[in-house]
């Protein structure tokens, strides 16, 4: 059941609609600098991308080091219960990253008025 929130939530930050990625920076960070004006709100917009740039940083690092651990654990005599172990604190790392990039998301609605957010997200 946690694969299927984690890929639900993923599906609907990170790629729902428009192709506008919370876990893309770089495509976020260049709508919010051609579609909202130089205004306090665009400053905050950007402030917010800065910090899901790092968060989206951490999230891959998590999901990078969970499957080296799952290969490296592949390779010998292992069982389900020992990959759930070792793979655990991975686990913890990408679902507070999902949360802090959720929050993240909240304070980007609350920065933006719903014209601005159709801009970028339209």
């Amino acid at each position: 059941m946690p694969v299927l929130a984690t890929i639900t939530i993923v599906t609907l930050l990170f790629g729902g609609g428009s192709g506008i990625s919370f876990l893309n920076p770089g495509s976020l960070r260049k709508q919010c600098k051609d579609n909202l004006d130089d205004s306090p709100a665009q400053e905050k917009a950007l402030a917010l991308v800065d910090e899901l740039d790092q968060l989206a940083g951490q999230y891959n690092q998590a999901v990078a080091a969970a499957l080296d651990t799952y290969v490296a654990g592949t390779q010998q005599e292992t069982s389900a219960v020992y990959l759930a172990g070792q793979l655990a604190p991975f686990d913890e790392v990408r679902d507070a990253t999902l949360r802090n990039i959720v929050e993240v998301r909240e304070s980007m609605r609350k920065a933006l008025t719903a014209e601005e957010w159709d801009k970028v997200f339209g």
